[in-house]
């Protein structure tokens, strides 16, 4: 099964990543976009492809909820 697994950038992304290598131990394709994007990239053109890419199979979207992942600014 394809994946994409969202998470905000923060103190969890160890558990991202090891959440991505355990469904990957669990034959399923993960899309992550540690893996996938680079400083200066266009981020949001590869999470649209990474999405076309999910939904494609069809796959499932995970979110990773942290409290960076669901903070707002403050006005």
């Amino acid at each position: 099964m394809r994946l994409f697994l969202s998470h905000g950038h923060d103190v969890h992304n160890s558990l991202a990543q090891h959440l991505k290598s355990d469904l990957e131990a669990h034959n399923h394709q993960a899309w992550f976009d540690q893996a996938r994007l680079t400083p200066g990239a266009d981020w949001e053109r590869y999470t649209e492809e990474g999405l076309d890419w999910v939904s494609a199979d069809p796959g499932k979207f995970l979110m990773l909820l942290t409290p960076h992942s669901v903070h707002r600014a403050r006005r």
